[in-house]
């Protein structure tokens, strides 16, 4: 009997220290940010207010091949931000297959202009707590972000899917595949340290449209 204590005892401690060396310690648990879930509950507001956003030509590009080197990672102050958006705006699916967000907030700052269009969207990312940024994200089809990592330590990321089309589309975290699908499928989010390494992929013939939100830690 002792020895098959000895086992059970040796093998959940291999569990444990395996556990603690997994890279999958990026990902956290949602439940720990309860203050999210009313975007999931509200989400058919949400998604009314992005199919308002779609149908308007005001999707910034971002080069998603030197994703490190965007918008998305500079400290760009409000005006600036209104500058560069009005320079690299367009209509969805223009061109070669892209990046392509609809600011909402970014360095803490709200984009008015954008944040006409979806309004209640924006009224709940304002009332969430250390929130960096905040936009709509459209990875339109066979658009593959490369594997990066970010050297802001004090950053964490919520990604919510709203329209997940049928097909090869997700997220790789610390060296996990999650499919979009599955994480609509459990109506949750993913909320992830971004200083590890991450990309995302789409696969299939469609936009997905993911709500991308970054967090001070």
């Amino acid at each position: 009997m002792s020895i098959i204590i000895i086992f059970i005892i040796f093998v959940v401690s291999l569990c444990i220290i395996s556990y603690m060396l997994s890279d999958n310690t990026s990902i956290l648990d949602p439940d720990m940010f309860p203050e999210y879930s009313i975007l999931v509950s509200n989400k058919d507001v949400i998604l009314k207010e992005l199919f308002n956003c779609i149908s308007t030509n005001i999707w910034t590009y971002i080069d998603h091949n030197n994703i490190l080197d965007s918008i998305i990672y500079k400290d760009i102050p409000i005006l600036d931000i209104y500058e560069y958006t009005i320079k690299h705006n367009s209509a969805l699916n223009v061109g070669s297959p892209s990046l392509r967000t609809f600011i909402i907030t970014m360095n803490r700052d709200q984009l008015v202009s954008n944040s006409f269009y979806c309004k209640e969207t924006s009224t709940m990312i304002q009332n969430i707590h250390n929130v960096q940024d905040a936009m709509f994200m459209c990875l339109e089809p066979s658009v593959r972000i490369p594997s990066h990592s970010s050297n802001r330590k004090n950053i964490l990321r919520c990604l919510i899917p709203l329209v997940i089309p049928y097909g090869d589309s997700g997220v790789n975290i610390g060296g996990e595949n999650i499919k979009w699908s599955t994480i609509l499928q459990n109506k949750k989010f993913i909320i992830f340290d971004e200083s590890y390494s991450h990309y995302m992929w789409n696969n299939t013939n469609e936009n997905v449209y993911v709500l991308f939100i970054e967090i001070t830690k």
